[in-house]
C-alpha cells in the first residue's frame, strides 16, 4: 500500500512515497500453523527484506526523479473476533467451531482490503457453514479497550482525550462496528491483553479460554421441524 502525506501540515516530506508492505503470510505458515498462530514478527519486513526491496526498486528504473521512497514499519493493532451463534441442535459444536476457524483462516490469508474489515464478510462466510442458522459478529480492539480502562486516549495530534465512565469511544470502528484500517497500521486478530472488564484474551486460540477468536453457542434450533418448515417455504417459492 503506497501513500503520501501531502494533505498534512508538514511540507518537508511531500516528495516522499511511503510504502506499507505486508509479507505474504501464506508463504510463512508452517504445516501446523494457521493465520491465528503465525508469530507477529512475520507480519513485518525484516532489515534484509527491506534492503532487497529497495534495491529492486532502484534497479527497476521506474522511480520518479525528485521522489523518495520509504518503507514504513506499520503499527500493529490487535483485535478479537467474537461470534454469537444460533445453531442446529443435531450438529456437533466442535465441528462448527473447527469449520469457522478454517474459513476465517482462509479469509484473513487472502484479504487485500485497505479500508475496513467488514463484519458482513465474516457473517456471510459463517452462515454458510453446515450447522449454523444465523450469527452475529462483533470486534473488540485492544486500543479501544485500553481507552475505556484508562479513561483516556491520544488522538492523531497527540492530544489526550478523556473517556468518561461507561463511555465507549469506539476508537478504530465505524458506525456499523467494522474495523477502520489506518494506512500506517496492520490489523491482526491476537490476544495477550485485557479488556475494559479485566477479561484476559490469550495470544492465540486456546480451548476453553477467551482469545483472538471466540465462538459463543447461544441459541439451539430444533433441526427437524425447522428444516421441514424451511424446505416447505423454499418449495413454495420455487413453484
Amino acid at each position: 500500500y503506497a501513500y503520501h502525506t501531502k494533505d498534512d501540515e508538514d511540507i518537508t516530506d511531500d516528495n516522499v512515497i511511503y510504502l506499507k508492505i505486508i509479507p505474504n503470510i501464506k508463504k510463512k505458515l508452517s504445516s501446523s500453523e494457521d493465520y491465528f498462530e503465525v508469530p507477529i514478527s512475520e507480519f513485518v519486513l525484516d532489515r534484509f527484506e527491506k534492503e532487497s526491496l529497495m534495491a529492486a526498486l532502484e534497479n527497476s528504473g521506474r522511480m520518479l526523479i525528485g521522489s523518495e521512497v520509504e518503507i514504513v514499519d506499520p503499527e500493529v493493532k490487535y483485535f478479537t473476533i467474537n461470534i454469537i451463534l444460533r445453531y442446529f441442535d443435531n450438529v456437533d459444536k466442535s465441528s462448527i467451531s473447527s469449520n469457522i476457524r478454517s474459513v476465517l483462516n482462509k479469509y484473513f490469508l487472502n484479504i487485500n482490503r485497505s479500508d475496513i474489515i467488514p463484519k458482513s464478510d465474516l457473517i456471510s462466510l459463517i452462515e454458510n457453514i453446515e450447522g449454523v442458522d444465523t450469527c452475529d459478529v462483533f470486534f473488540l480492539s485492544k486500543e479501544n479497550e485500553m481507552a475505556k480502562k484508562n479513561g483516556y486516549y491520544y488522538d492523531s495530534y497527540g492530544l489526550m482525550i478523556p473517556v468518561m465512565k461507561n463511555e465507549d469511544p469506539q476508537i478504530g470502528f465505524d458506525a456499523y462496528g467494522n474495523i477502520v484500517m489506518d494506512k500506517g497500521c496492520v490489523y491482526i486478530p491476537r490476544g495477550g491483553w485485557k479488556d475494559a472488564n479485566d477479561n484476559y484474551y490469550t495470544v492465540t486460540p486456546e480451548e476453553g479460554k477467551l482469545g483472538p477468536l471466540n465462538i459463543f453457542f447461544h441459541t439451539p434450533v430444533d433441526s427437524t421441524s425447522y428444516n421441514i418448515e424451511m424446505q416447505r417455504k423454499l418449495n413454495n417459492l420455487m413453484k
